[in-house]
């Protein structure tokens, strides 16, 4: 399995099934944080993320002193979904994990929570541009799609 090095305590690398339940965790601790959705729908979103939508992606862990810390999901080029453990936000992780999704994928896309300001202030900070607007199928939750420029 190959691990990226990206600092003295942080590496990205390929995710190997034994990261579900950690990965699950970032994903259930990041989306409480965030505020955008209540923790009763994040609840019942969870075996839907866990059983159907998780296992179809292409994911990258950020791993710190062998935990998990971070993830990205990639459908092709498409970024499903980047989160970070609150603790570790702020702190370079998730521009690590956009850098090697970027390196292995080129130009990407995503959506993030129009009420999520702080994701969209951190894709538009790597480049990525308003492309358009749409209901995300899952929430129903207003969400706006972002683009690196070609």
């Amino acid at each position: 399995m190959e691990t990226t090095q990206v600092n003295d305590t942080v590496s990205i690398r390929h995710y190997a099934d034994s990261d579900a339940d950690d990965v699950m965790l970032v994903w259930y601790e990041t989306g409480k944080s965030m505020n955008v959705i209540s923790n009763q729908r994040l609840a019942s979103i969870y075996p839907i993320m866990r059983d159907k939508l998780l296992p179809k992606w292409e994911k990258l862990v950020a791993v710190k002193n062998r935990v998990v810390i971070g993830y990205i999901a990639l459908e092709g080029s498409y970024v499903q979904g980047l989160f970070v453990t609150p603790e570790y936000q702020g702190q370079g992780t998730g521009r690590m994990m956009l850098d090697k999704a970027v390196e292995l994928r080129g130009r990407l896309s995503v959506s993030v929570y129009t009420a999520n300001e702080k994701a969209r202030r951190f894709y538009e900070k790597y480049g990525f541009v308003e492309v358009a607007h749409r209901v995300e199928e899952h929430t129903g939750m207003s969400e706006i799609i972002l683009e690196m420029p070609d």
